[in-house]
């Protein structure tokens, strides 16, 4: 008896990658129709769309019975039998590179998923025999959202887009500075292309000049969250703004603990690493542009108090800027320019100092459980290695804990 497709990608941890591209029970005869419908629809690329298209096959052939399922847990079936044949496909069409370096991550990691959804498929639902008239509406409860706390340079931002490639999820930036539009080196703002095509809400938006409030931010964050549950997504919030956090979680008026289920995770650094890891950012940041792009935008004297002008690298500029402007010396200039540049990193370290003090009130006087995270030995690793380090010590455990929490066992 031939078995199953997904039966057969669930034992793909046992096989290397040779191996897997050599199997031809993993591309079953029916599966190129199924490509080529959704070529003609013109979803040609390896995106969820595509993927979706060719996971319905793999559905019909287990009947998953999604009547047992709430509507989140139906979503991350889906997503990850849809990872599942991106691996297959990338492991039978011989790609190599990074998709073959992470093949055995992916495979390790999403087999467990599956292994323990299916699980639960086996038992009956009890929701179904408290609630046999109306079993939809007895699964109704509170939504599930994610937080990734951390001071600024220890990973937050690429472990969101990381995790929102592996569940149905979009991102809510929570950096109150770098809701603004413009001086995207500066705010470190993530680029559009390392976004790798997960929708963010929050993120520069505002008018550079605007004020942006907490209970901006609060309203802003309840429309993009009511947005992204109606499109079957789980939001991250991400960012170094704990305050605006504070405000959005705490809130009575909001409330937002009755009417959402939050799992916090905290990515950590010693700080000795992680001082000095910001301080080679601001260098990166400089040979990026920085001095240009705070040149083209803001002029001596500005405001500082008001919008993106408050970001780290800004008013720290303020006299290099004037030097130029009334064409000061080359060694003048030089001297305020690494002046500045010193500045712009005992200013970050501050700031790391603050956003740590504010996340252990969050633990010590409000009681929030945060799953720390520690990426120290990320930071202190180089090279390839420091990817392999990444996916180990820090997206794995990130994706266990999601797992439990979406699945109700957090």
């Amino acid at each position: 008896m031939q078995r199953k497709p997904l039966l057969v990608a669930l034992e793909l941890d046992k096989s290397s990658p040779h191996q897997l591209a050599g199997n031809p029970e993993l591309i079953p005869e029916e599966l190129p129709s199924v490509i080529q419908s959704s070529r003609i629809l013109g979803l040609v690329e390896f995106n969820y769309s595509y993927l979706l298209a060719i996971s319905s096959y793999y559905l019909s052939l287990i009947a998953c019975p999604f009547d047992r399922l709430d509507m989140q847990q139906s979503f991350s079936f889906l997503f990850i039998v849809s990872r599942l044949i991106l691996v297959v496909l990338l492991a039978g069409n011989g790609e190599d590179g990074g998709a073959i370096i992470k093949l055995r991550f992916y495979i390790k990691v999403e087999t467990k998923l599956v292994s323990s959804l299916l699980g639960r498929l086996e038992r009956p639902s009890t929701l179904e025999l408290k609630n046999d008239r109306h079993p939809f509406e007895a699964q109704i409860k509170k939504q599930k959202t994610l937080f990734i706390l951390g001071a600024t340079g220890t990973g937050k931002t690429k472990l969101s887009i990381d995790l929102a490639t592996h569940i149905p999820a979009e991102i809510i930036n929570s950096d109150k500075i770098q809701v603004y539009k413009g001086l995207d080196i500066v705010t470190n703002k993530i680029a559009e292309d390392e976004r790798k095509g997960i929708p963010h809400h929050l993120l520069g938006f505002m008018d550079p000049e605007a004020d942006f409030t907490v209970q901006d931010f609060c309203t802003h964050v309840h429309v993009a969250m009511t947005r992204i549950i109606n499109n079957g997504s789980v939001p991250i919030i991400v960012g170094g703004s704990n305050n605006y956090i504070r405000r959005l979680v705490e809130d009575p008026c909001t409330k937002f603990k009755s009417n959402f289920d939050s799992c916090f995770l905290w990515v950590d650094v010693d700080l000795p690493v992680l001082y000095k890891r910001v301080a080679q950012r601001v260098d990166e940041m400089v040979e990026a542009g920085l001095v240009e792009e705070v040149r083209a935008m803001v002029a001596p004297g500005a405001d500082y108090t008001r919008g993106v002008w408050r970001a780290i690298g800004v008013p720290e500029m303020d006299d290099y800027l004037h030097a130029e402007k009334v064409m000061a010396d080359e060694k003048t200039k030089r001297m305020l320019l690494e002046a500045a540049i010193y500045r712009i990193k005992q200013n970050t370290c501050k700031l790391v100092d603050s956003q740590l003090r504010k996340i252990n009130q969050m633990i010590d006087e409000l009681g929030w459980k945060l799953h720390r995270i520690d990426a120290t030995c990320v930071l202190e690793t180089r090279g390839g290695g420091a990817v392999e380090a990444w996916e180990e010590v820090v997206l794995e455990p990130s994706l266990a804990i999601v797992r439990d929490f979406l699945e109700g066992q957090d």
